[in-house]
């Protein structure tokens, strides 16, 4: 049987209220966001790994290692192995759309970070052992917006989807400097 562990890190705001979620299967564990930071908050020299998110129905989430708003700096950080998933099912009633595999940041800034690994796509039920190219989807390493990312390596992210932007990055605003994109995937 498999293990979902939401995400590493998340962070509330004014969109995305603190809440506690039921587990959706047997062996998916509960989790709930902690409240948002009011002051500059730094995370230095974390690795962030191995989380996994199944976005269902939501068009504007992601980040299945991190997602931060404003006020939240990621600085000497390696994000690495995330899965980012949007579940499309057989009737195809859902027009997936997802952001972010390893990084969704809404006004946050990430200096020195290494992001790694990370995959978004859409995942159809029907197969459940394959990605499915289905769906809008924005940056397989990471989504900007409104956010700084400076001096970062973003590499070997995958992204899957009928409509795939970015993937290693994208950043709708924002800025972006000294940083190596490099070897990341779309399909």
């Amino acid at each position: 049987s498999r293990i979902y562990i939401r995400r590493v890190l998340a962070q509330e705001n004014k969109y995305n209220p603190k809440r506690f979620a039921k587990a959706d299967t047997e062996t998916e564990k509960e989790y709930y966001w902690r409240k948002g930071f009011n002051a500059p908050t730094k995370w230095d020299g974390f690795v962030i790994q191995n989380g996994r998110i199944d976005l269902k129905s939501a068009t504007d989430d992601g980040g299945a290692g991190a997602r931060i708003y404003e006020n939240v700096t990621l600085e000497n950080c390696i994000i690495q192995k995330n899965y980012s998933t949007v579940t499309r099912d057989n009737a195809g009633t859902h027009k997936p759309e997802g952001r972010g595999g390893g990084v969704y940041s809404l006004g946050g800034t990430l200096i020195n970070c290494y992001i790694r690994e990370n995959h978004l796509g859409t995942w159809e039920q029907s197969y459940r052992s394959d990605w499915a190219n289905k769906g809008a989807m924005y940056g397989g390493g990471i989504f900007c917006n409104y956010s700084t990312l400076y001096n970062c390596v973003i590499a070997e992210n995958e992204i899957h989807g009928n409509f795939a932007d970015g993937a290693g990055v994208c950043m709708e605003v924002g800025e972006f400097y000294n940083n190596t994109v490099v070897k990341n995937k779309a399909s």
